[in-house]
C-alpha cells in the first residue's frame, strides 16, 4: 500500500494553504529588517582616533585612524584617508606636518572588489610644533 492510497492523506492541490498569516508576517518582519540593518551600518560606518605625544614643550608627533564602511562605490561617512587628515588637520596644532600615510586594504587594480562592499582603514602620522633652534643647526651640518 502506497502512502498516497491512504485515505487520511490529502492528495489536492489547496493554493489557500500557502497564503496565510505566515507570508504576512514574513513580509512584516522584512519590512522592519531592512531599515533596521541600514541604520545600523550607517550609525556603525565610521570611527575616527587621534593620539598626540609629546616630544618637548612646544612640538611631538601625531597619529590618526579612521575607519569607515563602503557599500557600493560610497565610502560612508567618507573616504578614510580624508577623515583621518581632516582629524589631523581640526586638532589646530601649528606646523603639522604629514610624513605618511597608509589606506588598507589596497588591492592595485583588483580594488574595485572591495569598492563593491568592504571596509577602509587609514593611519596617518606625522610631526606638529616647531623644532628647538639648537636641533634645526645641528640638522643643517
Amino acid at each position: 500500500m502506497k502512502d498516497s492510497d491512504r485515505p487520511d492523506q490529502i492528495s489536492t492541490y489547496r493554493p489557500e494553504l500557502l497564503t496565510g498569516p505566515t507570508r504576512t508576517i514574513k513580509s512584516r518582519s522584512t519590512r522592519l529588517c531592512l531599515p533596521s540593518l541600514a541604520l545600523l551600518l550607517l550609525s556603525s560606518a565610521g570611527c575616527t582616533s587621534l593620539e598626540f605625544e609629546r616630544s618637548g614643550p612646544e612640538h611631538g608627533t601625531f597619529t590618526s585612524t579612521a575607519t569607515t564602511f563602503t557599500f557600493l562605490s560610497f565610502d560612508l561617512p567618507g573616504p578614510a584617508r580624508d577623515l583621518a587628515l581632516g582629524n589631523a588637520a581640526d586638532s589646530a596644532r601649528p606646523n603639522l606636518l604629514v610624513e605618511s600615510d597608509v589606506v588598507v586594504p589596497y588591492l592595485g587594480w583588483f580594488d574595485w572588489i572591495f569598492d563593491i562592499i568592504g571596509v577602509r582603514y587609514a593611519i596617518v602620522t606625522g610631526t606638529w610644533g616647531t623644532l628647538p633652534a639648537e636641533t634645526i643647526g645641528a640638522d643643517a651640518k
